[in-house]
Formats: C-alpha cells, sequence, structure tokens
C-alpha cells in the first residue's frame, strides 16, 4: 500500500497534473460567493499542504534529485550550486516550509527579508492571478 501512496504522491508533483488538477481544485475550493478567489489564500493552502507532506517529500527525495548533481551544478559569482533554480522568491517569504522544500530538488532555498522588528507588509490584495497569463505577481514586502 506504501509503494501505491508513493507513486500517487509522485504523479501529482508532475506540473501537468498540478496544473490541472490541484491547482484548479484550491482555487475552487476556496473561492468566495461572488466567484473571487484570493490567491494568498491558495498560496497559504499551498504552504500547509507542503508542511503536511514533508515526510512524503523526504521518503520521495531520490525522485526530485535524482543522480545529476555533477551535470547540473552551477557556480555564480563564487556561489556553488547543486541546481541552477531555486523555489521562487517570496514563494516562502516567512521560511516556513524549509524543511520540505529541501527535499524537493532544488538548488537553494531564497526566504524574506531579515528585519529587526515584524512588518507586515503591503495590504491586500499582494497576489495577483492572472488567468489570461497563466502567472502571478507577488507584492507582499514592505509597504509602500
Amino acid at each position: 500500500m506504501e509503494a501505491l501512496e508513493d507513486m500517487f504522491f509522485r504523479a501529482a508533483m508532475k506540473p501537468s497534473l498540478f496544473q490541472t488538477l490541484v491547482r484548479p481544485y484550491l482555487y475552487k475550493k476556496h473561492r468566495d460567493e461572488t466567484g473571487y478567489t484570493d490567491p494568498e489564500v491558495v498560496h497559504e493552502e499551498s504552504k500547509r499542504l507542503i508542511n503536511e507532506a514533508e515526510e512524503k517529500f523526504r521518503k520521495n527525495s531520490d525522485y526530485f534529485y535524482g543522480n545529476h548533481d555533477r551535470e547540473l551544478k552551477v557556480e555564480v559569482n563564487g556561489y556553488k550550486f547543486r541546481r541552477p533554480w531555486a523555489i521562487a522568491d517570496g514563494f516562502d517569504k516567512n521560511a516556513e516550509i524549509l524543511g520540505p522544500v529541501s527535499y524537493m530538488g532544488v538548488g537553494y532555498r531564497p526566504f524574506g527579508t531579515v528585519t529587526m522588528k515584524k512588518r507586515e507588509g503591503n495590504e491586500r490584495p499582494r497576489i495577483v492571478a492572472s488567468r489570461e497569463t497563466r502567472t502571478m505577481w507577488n507584492a507582499q514586502g514592505f509597504p509602500q
């Protein structure tokens, strides 16, 4: 049974399945009575689900990392990276999912700016999604 669960978990991580099934489900699940879904709510739900699945990510880290470190490693301005890609800046601005992300095969994990005092950031909406271009803009950062 565990092998079957791992197979389903790996399948769910494929970008095509995420884009056609998981992401639309999350947007529909969090739609309000006017039909609007706040992308920030989906963002927070995604991080919660990633944290819940940390053990699955750990057990399946070979799926994400494979055996290509020598071919993929890069050096930029004296910094060496195992992989030439990262999770998007701002996705984990409060460093809440560093554990599970460490098993996802990324070369590095950026998180938000560290300040002496907590800052709430900009007012909502701070994440805007475009259906036409299938992109998102993140303006959570420092208030203007």
